[in-house]
């Protein structure tokens, strides 16, 4: 359930689950092999509209064995972050059909990540024996 006024919402995507961003105005559902974006329309008949889609998101999530947690701070990027050691960050901008990946290693800490939060310029980590902060 979207809580009012939360900051960020950690749900795996999955099909047929929602994934709300930090803002409760846009949701994202999983749809065959891609992620739809939708956000609320003012002032129209429709209560939703498609505003992108993420191409490929929900197969590259598909294949994340080791992910823990999927979060968004919004239309800026999503972040799959792995129990420990890596994190992947997708870009995908209104109109492309393409999206970009870009693998981050947290190097040689291996300990287990234990809380995130996507902001539009940085998401921070929190692992057991350290605080990382990556600059988008």
């Amino acid at each position: 359930m979207v809580k009012p006024g939360a900051q960020s919402h950690l749900e795996e995507l999955s099909p047929g689950c929602l994934h709300a961003t930090h803002t409760d105005e846009t949701f994202t559902i999983s749809h065959n092999v891609d992620a739809c974006v939708y956000g609320v329309a003012r002032g129209n008949t429709v209560p939703w509209q498609h505003t992108r889609t993420c191409n490929a998101l929900n197969t590259i999530q598909a294949t994340k064995t080791q992910k823990k947690y999927i979060v968004s701070p919004g239309p800026e990027y999503t972040a799959i972050v792995e129990i420990s050691r890596n994190v992947y960050l997708y870009r995908c901008d209104k109109g492309q059909n393409e999206g970009d990946l870009c693998v981050v290693s947290l190097g040689d800490d291996d300990s287990e990540v234990v809380g995130v939060a996507a902001r539009p310029e940085c998401l921070l980590l929190l692992t057991e024996q350290s605080f990382f902060r990556i600059d988008i």
